[in-house]
């Protein structure tokens, strides 16, 4: 692969001018800056990202760790971060941390990022965020005050489509969460469900709140699929499922097919994140959502706006989710 030395031996220039003509850091003659960009045309040179930061003191690598990437709703994320970086001549590189997340932690301290965006459901661990403080790396959605928030607000469309099963007729209505049951109550949608149980007159029996305790690594369309099986063995009666995403919805539906149970007709199902491939399943899923591509693009263009100028000020911004209603709530079965 050709560097900057070779560059300057095609073009008859030194490697200094090189590197003003490709990065603009000192002003070069027109001349010049063609036969610069003639000769690194016909090497293929591709400039060195480590040495461009070194030389420009702005690092343009984004990192963005996720818990489970075969979610939709990360990579629809992803998406928009990815847009806005590449706009900005920005990279991003994506984590999985579904697998070996102590050794990955420590990859992502490695590379040595610009910035980094949290999707982890668990709690990042203290000493890798001590190192991003200490490194200046520009941090989104961590659970510390030097963070910016960009968070995605589901308590107002939880409750209207918790009001709405209500306006159907549903009074038997059940939870699903990915989460394990003893952190339920830590989702503002399943805190919002409890909260308007009594409310909406719904039955108030705790055996409808179903935390993930299946154990091990799993999907969430797997949990939704093995939670509404093991919910439909407990004999509890429901005529609807509010499910935390829409992958486990998916799931549920899925086992409630199977055994015979018909969406809407018999279970009213709902989800939430809005993936795009909601419109397009049988029954179509209602859901809550927003526009996770502007959400992605947003969140890149505060980690680089923060990076161009160190002294912006860190803020926390509210993305609203609203109801989504389609054809998997219907009236309750009477």
């Amino acid at each position: 692969m050709a560097n900057r030395a070779d560059v300057a031996k095609l073009a008859n220039v030194s490697v200094a001018t090189v590197t003003n003509a490709l990065t603009g850091r000192k002003p070069v003659g027109a001349d010049l800056r063609e036969r610069v960009l003639a000769a690194a045309q016909t090497l293929k040179y591709i400039p060195d990202s480590s040495a461009q930061r070194l030389a420009s003191g702005i690092n343009k690598h984004i990192g963005v760790a996720v818990s489970e990437l075969t979610n939709p709703y990360h990579i629809e994320v992803i998406k928009g971060i990815d847009s806005y970086a590449a706009e900005q001549d920005f990279a991003v590189s994506v984590f999985d941390l579904d697998n070996n997340a102590q050794n990955k932690f420590k990859l992502i301290a490695s590379r040595r990022l610009g910035g980094v965006v949290n999707f982890v459901s668990d709690t990042y661990p203290d000493e890798y965020v001590r190192y991003f403080i200490q490194d200046n790396v520009v941090m989104v959605n961590f659970e510390c005050e030097q963070s910016f928030r960009i968070d995605a607000v589901y308590s107002d469309g939880m409750d209207a489509l918790v009001r709405k099963a209500a306006e159907l007729g549903h009074k038997n209505a059940a939870i699903l969460s990915t989460l394990e049951p003893q952190y339920m109550l830590l989702d503002s949608r399943a805190a919002k469900f409890i909260e308007l149980r009594e409310q909406c007159g719904f039955n108030t029996d705790d055996g409808l709140l179903v935390g993930n305790d299946l154990g091990g690594k799993r999907t969430s369309e797997e949990m939704g699929y093995l939670l509404t099986k093991k919910l439909l063995a407990s004999g509890k009666k429901f005529t609807v499922l509010f499910c935390i995403n829409d992958m486990s919805a998916l799931g549920a539906i899925t086992a409630l097919h199977e055994s015979g149970i018909r969406v809407p007709d018999d279970i009213s199902v709902v989800g939430c994140d809005d993936i795009s491939i909601c419109k397009y399943v049988h029954p179509s899923l209602t859901t809550l959502g927003f526009d996770k591509f502007a959400y992605g693009r947003q969140i890149a263009k505060t980690i680089i706006d923060k990076i161009k100028n160190p002294d912006m000020e860190r803020f926390v911004q509210k993305v609203q989710a609203s109801p989504v209603f389609r054809n998997s709530l219907g009236k309750a079965k009477t």
